[in-house]
């Protein structure tokens, strides 16, 4: 997937969570970490797999191992905070904005550069996940940076792999930013 692909992904799952656990829609601070979550795996692998730190794109950004390490540090930098800021005003921001928030976004990222293989199947490609277990190495990664790699996909939008996809999340937070203002009014 692509980065956009990834954050639409990771905006409606947690869209969904959200209503699911609490019967609200997400909105502001709780956002954040869920766009971050979305992109860090690309954002840590794909630049060191071009300088050649990594052996791929697809590497330690990528592994379940990661994920769970990165988890746990937001959950207690979360806990420090809520700690550190007793006031009312920061606890709710922060309640939203919590390490389940970037979870559901990491995981998504984890599940939208996987979703292919483990349909039909086929858990070979996607041994990635289990890095440094399994390496696994892409040797075309390195011969176009990716960022030039993006913008030449970006360039033309109406191409996009993922538009129906980004299409759904946009019309999504659109129609929820209408809902919530007129439930308001």
């Amino acid at each position: 997937m692509l980065p956009l692909g990834h954050l639409s992904l990771a905006y409606l799952l947690y869209v969904g969570y959200a209503v699911l656990e609490s019967r609200h829609l997400p909105a502001r601070w709780s956002l954040l970490p869920v766009a971050v979550g979305s992109q860090l795996p690309d954002v840590i692998d794909k630049p060191l797999a071009y300088w050649q730190i990594l052996p791929s794109g697809r590497s330690l950004g990528h592994s379940l191992f990661s994920f769970l390490s990165l988890c746990v540090v937001t959950w207690v930098i979360a806990e420090q905070l809520r700690s550190r800021w007793p006031s009312e005003s920061w606890q709710d921001r922060l309640r939203g904005a919590t390490p389940v928030a970037f979870a559901v976004g990491y995981l998504s990222h984890l599940i939208g550069d996987t979703y292919e293989f483990l349909l039909l199947g086929d858990l070979w490609p996607a041994r990635f996940l289990l890095y440094p277990i399994y390496v696994v190495s892409y040797g075309d990664e390195t011969q176009i940076s990716p960022w030039i790699r993006l913008l030449t996909i970006y360039r033309n939008m109406d191409t996009h792999p993922q538009l129906t996809l980004l299409l759904v999340a946009l019309l999504g937070f659109v129609g929820i930013r209408i809902w919530m203002r007129q439930s308001t009014s």
